[in-house]
């Protein structure tokens, strides 16, 4: 049975492997901070936020699918709450009894099987008293929902249910019939619920035959568990199936439920921040207002530094001063184009992008000594890799890369790099301090030039503006950092 939170049409695959540059992705954009907010330390929380997250959709429709739900969700927060506390608390009283699941005692499987049912059959008349709510419910998810839980779950539905689980208690005994075979051995046993209703008492020309077991006739004993438990093999089969079933069934509803409750943790902590968030628009450009750092503000209390684009390109090369906010602003980039693609809103204003295939980062990296090769050589080997994964209408973010070689050479190899991967629709975001690359793209009409805005007095506003390269690397500014004054007053004193 499908939940249809996160798909039109099917669940959410809570065994999902992790993509292949999981890890560079989450140091490169800090994730771990957006994992733990939407947490709150929560470990199946963190869990499904990691995987829905690192597995951003590519489907346009899945997306707003889900921008549906969340809105929902925000808009019927207490009630979603106490859907997922009615679903968790089930699972977790059902799994103290789950203890059956590989025994081979088909009686315990039977009674078990009814405790955990009589579990879920009360969580569900929970869910019908909350399904009557569902005209404040406008997506289609939770709709979908609703109408199963209304519509399949109805009330004489599970007072059947309810009866069969009472009959299988086998309060007058176990009632079981049977055909001779060759050598006069039982075959075709089959459990009837009532001996009474189905007349076993007088099968045989009105007559019964009684046998009375000797105390002490162990063979015997054992013969009649044998044909008892021929008897009820098919029905512990078919229960340890319907309840693995129900089971399966709550398991997805808590795990889809359990996305949107870490996106309403988050949620709540912007609000109590009162930062600005935003559903994204799914659109050809990319446009935002507002876009700020989600990781960074998450664990800082100053003051959020946010940046605007309203240039559209397949290129975009931030230069400037070090110290800038430009790896930030990547972040900020970065956080929100995998936030978008999970179906979550974002940290911005306004913000409009499409939809990527896949995402990906290149940024440098500090010395490793556990590497035994080259800082460069490790840089090249990692391109490599994202070469053997990346499709056409990717992203990747570039952050300082090559730079572990001389501006010409290291010039030379990302300016080559940029232009394959521009052929291949790939969108890209770099961040260099290298003149001579940002300035072979100087007259590619789809190329925008960012920089990191820099006072007048030298002083940084980690605002990321228009403009373009320039030569100077701010040496007087890093001069001043470490000495405390201009490069002109020492020229002065001497």
């Amino acid at each position: 049975m499908k939940v249809f939170l996160m798909y039109r049409n099917k669940n959410f695959n809570n065994k999902i492997s992790f993509p292949w540059n999981s890890t560079d992705l989450i140091n490169d954009f800090g994730l771990n901070n957006i994992f733990n907010a939407m947490a709150l330390g929560d470990k199946f929380l963190f869990d499904i936020a990691m995987k829905t997250i690192l597995n951003y959709e590519y489907d346009v429709d899945t997306v707003l699918y889900r921008q549906a739900v969340l809105k929902d969700c925000i808009n019927n927060e207490s009630t979603v709450r106490n859907i997922y506390s009615i679903i968790s608390d089930s699972i977790d009283l059902a799994k103290k009894r789950y203890f059956w699941y590989n025994n081979t005692s088909m009686e315990l499987i039977i009674d078990e099987s009814i405790d955990v049912l009589n579990i879920f059959i009360d969580t569900m008349n929970k869910l019908r008293d909350i399904a009557g709510q569902s005209d404040k419910f406008n997506s289609n998810g939770f709709q979908s929902l609703f109408s199963i839980i209304k519509n399949e779950f109805t009330d004489e539905y599970l007072k059947i249910i309810k009866k069969h689980l009472d009959n299988l208690l086998f309060k007058n005994g176990v009632f079981i019939s049977t055909a001779l075979g060759t050598g006069n051995e039982g075959i075709n046993y089959m459990l009837h619920i009532d001996g009474k209703k189905y007349g076993l008492h007088d099968i045989v020309f009105n007559k019964h035959y009684t046998y009375i077991l000797p105390e002490r006739d162990i063979a015997g004993a054992e013969e009649i568990g044998n044909i008892k438990k021929r008897g009820i093999l098919r029905t512990s089969d078919v229960m340890k199936e319907a309840t693995k079933n129900v089971m399966n069934f709550f398991e997805s509803l808590k795990t889809e439920l359990g996305f949107y409750i870490g996106s309403l943790n988050l949620y709540d902590k912007f609000k109590e921040k009162n930062y600005s968030i935003c559903f994204p628009g799914i659109e050809n450009k990319l446009s935002f207002s507002g876009l700020y750092d989600v990781s960074l503000s998450l664990v800082l209390n100053d003051k959020i530094i946010t940046n605007d684009i309203h240039d559209n390109g397949d290129l975009y090369i931030i230069t400037g001063t070090n110290s800038g906010g430009k790896s930030t602003f990547l972040r900020s980039l970065g956080e929100a184009w995998l936030m978008m693609q999970s179906g979550l809103f974002v940290g911005s204003n306004t913000f409009n992008a499409d939809i990527r295939k896949g995402i990906f980062t290149h940024f440098k990296r500090e010395e490793d000594n556990e590497i035994n090769i080259g800082k460069f050589d490790e840089e090249l080997k990692r391109m490599d890799d994202i070469i053997e994964h990346i499709k056409s209408n990717s992203v990747i973010f570039f952050n300082e890369s090559f730079s572990a070689t001389n501006a010409r050479e290291g010039s030379e190899i990302a300016g080559g790099i940029i232009n394959a991967l521009i052929e291949k629709n790939i969108k890209i975001f770099i961040v260099t301090h290298m003149y001579e690359l940002a300035s072979k793209f100087l007259n590619d009409k789809n190329a925008v030039f960012l920089m990191a805005e820099r006072k007048k007095d030298g002083g940084h506003t980690f605002r990321i503006i228009p403009g373009l390269p320039l030569k100077t690397s701010y040496g007087e500014d890093l001069y001043k950092k470490i000495f405390g004054e201009s490069i002109e007053n020492i020229t002065e004193n001497n």
